[in-house]
């Protein structure tokens, strides 16, 4: 059965190109004429959008990869990162796509690449785009370094990228570009997460993480899963060996209603009645305060 418009158009995000519409059967005439009434807005040569449809910004990268589909092009750096719905990336105001090939488009910027590997290619949705992991080792060379953990911790958290997929397509990258701009703070960044088994439940719950490890102490275990009187918890850090749980602790993440925040102290409540010392962090602790309130709570349980 041969494609509808409507079925070509909802695969791509409500956008259609003059050459779909020809294989629908319209001619360049009605074409025009329907983007002349309206009917059609144009939203890049070649590439229409439906007058109902709201234009939103994942068009304006979709349409230069649809009017040139000989180009093997994809959203790359900023914009890959936005189609992916990675956070704490600011959005360039045209399009970033990247494609082994030398392309100029107006409005566009368009990175020539000899490295992509199919293993750095991706779909978000149905905008193709490099991989998470690829987007990122991309921005690396751009980005400040907070501004890449919080990048690449926010990916980790929402189950986008791994640090082992990080390490892989650094050794792409490095193979087939020696001396790649970027890679050295990849390399930094996982040195910074070594021993780190988990992205966290939050932004600040890795903040803590962080903290200690500069500090040089002992680090704690992430996620651990504690059952007290047949309930299941999960604390944010925990010294097993010593019955330590590091929580950070904010009216946001633990209840947004006076009756999630009493639920809350009533679980904490019943782990130090098992034997648990409860360290709190809260937002406005400094680094030194973290780490003195840790380093108390271990010299308490490692003189008992």
């Amino acid at each position: 059965m041969p494609p509808t418009y409507d079925h070509l158009a909802s695969g791509q995000l409500g956008l259609i190109t003059r050459a779909q519409l020809r294989g629908l059967g319209w001619t360049d005439r009605q074409i025009d004429h329907a983007a002349s009434v309206g009917r059609l807005l144009t939203v890049r040569r070649g590439v229409f959008r439906p007058s109902g449809l709201a234009e939103v910004t994942e068009h304006q990268i979709l349409a230069p990869i649809l009017a040139n589909p000989r180009a093997g092009l994809l959203a790359s750096h900023r914009s890959a990162a936005l189609v992916w719905g990675v956070k704490f990336i600011e959005t360039d105001a045209k399009p970033t796509l990247v494609s082994t090939s030398r392309v100029r488009l107006d409005g566009v910027c368009v990175h020539q690449t000899r490295v992509l590997p199919a293993e750095d290619r991706g779909c978000a949705g149905v905008i193709p785009a490099t991989t998470p992991a690829r987007t990122l080792c991309d921005l690396a060379a751009e980005l400040h370094p907070t501004a890449l953990r919080l990048a690449v911790d926010d990916a980790r958290r929402r189950g986008l990228v791994d640090l082992s997929d990080l390490r892989s397509t650094v050794e792409r990258l490095r193979a087939g570009h020696p001396g790649r701009r970027g890679l050295a703070a990849i390399d930094e960044l996982l040195r910074t997460h070594e021993g780190q088994t988990s992205a966290g439940g939050s932004r600040r719950e890795l903040d803590v993480w962080y903290v200690l490890r500069q500090a040089g102490i002992e680090l704690p275990e992430q996620q651990h899963h504690v059952i007290v009187e047949g309930e299941r918890f999960i604390l944010d850090f925990a010294y097993p060996k010593w019955k330590i749980a590091v929580e950070y602790d904010s009216f946001e993440f633990h209840g947004r209603t006076s009756a999630q925040w009493r639920r809350h102290n009533r679980r904490r409540r019943a782990r130090e009645a098992a034997g648990w010392l409860y360290v709190s962090i809260v937002e406005d602790m400094t680094p030194e305060e973290i780490v003195a309130a840790v380093l108390e709570a271990i010299a308490r349980r490692s003189c008992q």
